[in-house]
């Protein structure tokens, strides 16, 4: 039987013999290549489960397809000299370690994904519509989405729970503030929406210090010191995580953290003026 190595060699030199112009191709042709290979094994497949019609040759066989597909891999392997016993038991031993490990599945990762997304939203409404009074229901949902957030790191059931220790004693605290006025929200007779017995609080806006103190209950926390700054955290934390690294490598990454950027920058020059949003709150304009 060939090995990986003797597979590569055959193949490379099969396509220069077959293709005069294989030797002139560079890596990078190689790889446009493989691109081609991959849509066809998908259009090879979607023709076998009969998502659409075709009558493509490339389309015929699945199974053939895939096999042409590793075998242009294996010249670009041949092309850069790769040892593909020595990296194929590197990637397993990878494959091998994350089963060892307690990882996120997909209903986890789908999870993330929407809460990232939901949040990044909400601030963008937030410091758009900071002036105006239904913001505070914005807010109450940015609230409940970076609770869950925290969930991952602060719950000892929690697959990426280990990240925890990445946590200072601030971030801590602010998680902790997030969970009772997620607590207060959720449950509106929760004694976390009372100051006393009789004076409840809930959800009551404080404009100083070129922020926005917002509290529930004896719970005061700060949109932009505390909310905002849990939320990077989070964000931060969840790129970095093994598994999850797709996250930031994705172009939307970057013009997500564009349209996080410009939001909090409208909102910290909007809160530079608390008169002015007191006033706007009061006449109910923009």
């Amino acid at each position: 039987m060939k090995t990986l190595q003797e597979w590569q060699k055959e193949f490379a030199e099969s396509a220069t013999k077959k293709f005069s112009n294989n030797s002139r191709w560079s890596e990078q042709d190689r790889v446009l290549s493989i691109l081609r290979q991959l849509a066809d094994v998908g259009g090879a497949i979607q023709k076998e489960q009969g998502i659409f019609v075709s009558d493509n040759h490339a389309h015929k066989d699945p199974n053939h397809r895939i096999a042409a597909l590793i075998a242009d891999t294996f010249i670009l392997c041949e092309k850069r000299k790769i040892n593909l016993d020595t990296e194929l038991s590197r990637v397993l031993e990878w494959y091998q370690k994350m089963e060892e490990t307690k990882r996120i599945n997909l209903k986890d990762e789908g999870v993330i994904m929407q809460l990232l997304s939901e949040a990044l939203d909400l601030i963008v409404i937030t410091s758009e519509r900071i002036s105006k009074k239904e913001c505070h229901y914005f807010l109450e949902h940015l609230i409940l989405s970076l609770r869950q957030m925290g969930y991952y790191f602060t719950q000892t059931d929690s697959p990426l729970y280990s990240q925890n220790t990445s946590l200072t004693e601030y971030d801590k605290d602010v998680i902790k503030k997030i969970k009772n006025i997620r607590d207060a929200i959720c449950h509106r007779e929760s004694e976390e929406n009372f100051v006393t017995p009789v004076i409840k609080l809930v959800g009551v806006f404080n404009f100083k210090d070129n922020d926005v103190e917002v509290q529930y209950g004896t719970t005061k926390i700060f949109l932009v010191r505390d909310i905002l700054s849990i939320h990077h955290k989070f964000r931060e934390l969840f790129s970095n995580i093994e598994g999850l690294e797709f996250l930031a490598r994705n172009p939307i990454w970057d013009m997500d953290e564009e349209r996080l950027k410009k939001a909090e920058d409208i909102l910290i020059e909007k809160l530079k003026d608390p008169v002015k949003l007191l006033e706007l709150r009061r006449s109910g304009s923009n």
